[in-house]
C-alpha cells in the first residue's frame, strides 16, 4: 500500500513539477518536487507510519526534521485529565463546631453520633455510633446515617435533617424531620438542634 502511495505521489509530482511557485525556484537548493508533493499529502496526517515512510525515501529531506518531530509527538502518551479537586470545606462556624462525637442529653435516649464533613455531598453527616434506649427499640442501627447538616449562605445557619423512626406492628419506618439550626445557640461542647441537645464527648 505504501509503495502504491509513493508511486502515486511521484506521478503527481511529475505532473505538478512545471507549476512550482517563483519562491521555490528562487531557493538556493530547491527541494525535490516529488518530496514536496509527498510532504503535502501527509503533513496533516495523524499516522506516524506516513512520516516514517517519508523519512525512508527522504532521510535528509527538507522536511526531515519536521517529520521526526511529528513522529515523536504521535508517540507521546496522552496524559489523562486530572480529576477535579474536591471543593474546600466551608470556612464558618459550622466547621468549627459540628465535627466530632456527640451524645444526646435526653436521659431516656442517650444515643451517640459521629459528625464529619462529606466533601462529595457538601454537607455534614452524623452516623449513629451507639444506640440509646428508645432508638434501639424503634429499629435504629449502628452505622446508619441519622443526621445531615447542610451549610447555607448564612454562616450562622445550617439546614438540618434528622432521621425519625416509628415502630408499627413490628415494622420500623424511617422519615426525615427538617429544620434550621442557629449555631449561635450552640458552643464547642454543646450542640442544640431543633430536636435534641447534645454534649461533645470527642
Amino acid at each position: 500500500m505504501r509503495g502504491i502511495l509513493f508511486r502515486q505521489v511521484m506521478l503527481a509530482a511529475l505532473i505538478a513539477s512545471c507549476g512550482f511557485s517563483q519562491a521555490v525556484r528562487a531557493q538556493t537548493a530547491p527541494a525535490d518536487p516529488v518530496e514536496i508533493v509527498f510532504w503535502e499529502s501527509i503533513r496533516d496526517s495523524k499516522n506516524r507510519a506516513d512520516f516514517e515512510e517519508y523519512l525512508k525515501h527522504f532521510p535528509n529531506g527538507t522536511f526531515a526534521g519536521l517529520a521526526r518531530n511529528r513522529i515523536q509527538a504521535l508517540e507521546a502518551p496522552v496524559a489523562a485529565p486530572k480529576p477535579p479537586s474536591p471543593p474546600p470545606p466551608p470556612e464558618n462556624k459550622a466547621m468549627a463546631l459540628l465535627p466530632g462525637v456527640w451524645i444526646c442529653l435526653d436521659s431516656s435516649n442517650q444515643f451517640q453520633m459521629s459528625v464529619s464533613w462529606n466533601a462529595a455531598n457538601r454537607r455534614f453527616e452524623g452516623i449513629l455510633t451507639a444506640n440509646g434506649r428508645q432508638s434501639g427499640r424503634v429499629g435504629f442501627s449502628v452505622g446508619e446515617l441519622i443526621w445531615i447538616g447542610t451549610p447555607t449562605s448564612n454562616p450562622d445557619l445550617v439546614a438540618e435533617q434528622q432521621m425519625y423512626r416509628t415502630l408499627f406492628f413490628g415494622m420500623s419506618s424511617p422519615s426525615w424531620l427538617q429544620g434550621t439550626i442557629n449555631l449561635n445557640n450552640s458552643s464547642r461542647n454543646e450542640l442544640v438542634t431543633n430536636y435534641a441537645r447534645f454534649r461533645r464527648i470527642q
